[in-house]
């Protein structure tokens, strides 16, 4: 059992039960809620390119029960969702895990106003060393976020990536190591996994 809880305030508005006296009833409220992921199987495997691992890969298809939970409690079945995971890294092998160029140069902008604004205002004031270690930090996190966008690479599409990909031919399970049989698609014999 998988559990992914999510913790929320919510803010009540205040009201009041009568009379002159009585006290306001209202405020935050923590609400806690989530997934829980029940029985997860393996039902296929095929050759991938996981971008995580930056490497030729076998995926896992695996399937799970999805119940949605408030305060713990199981109460909405979600039913069986497929779930694609690499064998190695066990991420989805087709999401990009690295931050792209376009975020990359408006951090960089961004910290181009700063700094000009922290080298911009007076040293006066409540708190001088601070804002003489934003002048000094602002600078060294830019050149950081520079560096990083001349050091990125371009990075290939997932397509192009995946044409290079053999699919598998393997005559044996990865899995349980029995036979392959051919019935609508290669099926292991024992444990029943499609090799896609």
């Amino acid at each position: 059992v998988v559990l992914a809880p999510i913790i929320v305030a919510v803010r009540m508005k205040p009201y009041s039960l009568g009379g002159e006296d009585s006290s306001r009833i209202g405020g935050d409220v923590l609400i806690i809620y989530g997934r829980y992921t029940f029985a997860p199987k393996i039902i296929a495997y095929k050759a991938d390119f996981c971008r995580p691992c930056e490497s030729e890969r076998v995926s896992h298809q695996v399937r799970s029960f999805h119940v949605l939970h408030l305060f713990w409690v199981p109460l909405l079945p979600l039913g069986f969702w497929k779930r694609w995971v690499c064998s190695v890294c066990g991420k989805d092998p087709h999401v990009n895990a690295k931050t792209r160029r376009p975020f990359k140069i408006a951090g960089a902008v961004l910290l181009a106003v700063m700094t000009l604004a922290y080298w911009a205002i007076p040293l006066e004031g409540d708190d001088p060393g601070m804002m003489l270690a934003m002048r000094i930090i602002a600078p060294l996190l830019l050149a950081l976020v520079l560096w990083s966008i001349a050091k990125q690479k371009p990075e290939a599409s997932l397509a192009a990536q995946l044409a290079t990909i053999q699919p598998l031919s393997d005559s044996s399970c990865r899995l349980c190591g029995a036979a392959m049989v051919l019935h609508e698609g290669w099926v292991c014999s024992a444990c029943g996994v499609r090799r896609l």
